[in-house]
């Protein structure tokens, strides 16, 4: 699990400060916390559905092929659903975090280095034949190795659109008000 710190209110409080409202500090009302959490949560799981805003990197072309079905109508970070329903928010006394798993962390943010894989197993076609009455089982062993891996940043987090931007901005006014 990985935990993101939101940052970036104090622009808004300065600004509703300015115009001369009657504000007090939304960092201290968890209520007021739980709701930007939910929209910021919601807004995050849209842009993941909908492919980014402004829209992800395409997939690389060998991605494409190992996915289900060739790749097919397939959507960038929506092969099973696991990664979007992973991301939610969650209010620790004056601070509201994104939660995430690794996975869609470093999809949000990218990467590029090398990546070391430990020992696994391969299903691999050419090792499932028949020789005689023995029947291999189609598994080959794989050693640990490294390799290079380059992800590009695809960004979900914290981006809203003008209706999404709308209502955090009525969340904020309903709380100071």
């Amino acid at each position: 699990m990985v935990k993101v710190k939101l940052e970036g209110f104090e622009s808004t409080l300065k600004r509703l400060k300015q115009v001369e409202i009657n504000t007090r500090n939304i960092s201290h009302d968890p209520e007021a916390l739980r709701a930007v959490g939910v929209l910021l949560s919601a807004a995050a799981k849209k842009r993941i559905t909908e492919g980014g805003l402004p829209p992800f990197e395409p997939l690389n072309t060998a991605t494409l092929k190992r996915r289900r079905g060739g790749g097919e109508g397939g959507k960038i970070l929506m092969d099973t659903g696991i990664g979007r329903r992973s991301v939610t928010t969650e209010v620790q006394g004056v601070e509201l975090f994104y939660v995430l798993n690794k996975y869609m962390a470093i999809q949000n943010f990218g990467f590029q280095g090398i990546v070391s894989i430990g020992v696994h197993r391969r299903k691999v076609k050419s090792r499932n034949v028949t020789r005689g009455k023995k029947k291999s089982s189609g598994v080959a062993f794989v050693k640990a190795h490294t390799r290079k891996m380059n992800l590009p940043a695809r960004p979900f987090l914290g981006v809203l659109n003008a209706k999404e931007q709308v209502a955090l901005g009525e969340i904020v006014a309903r709380r100071i008000l």
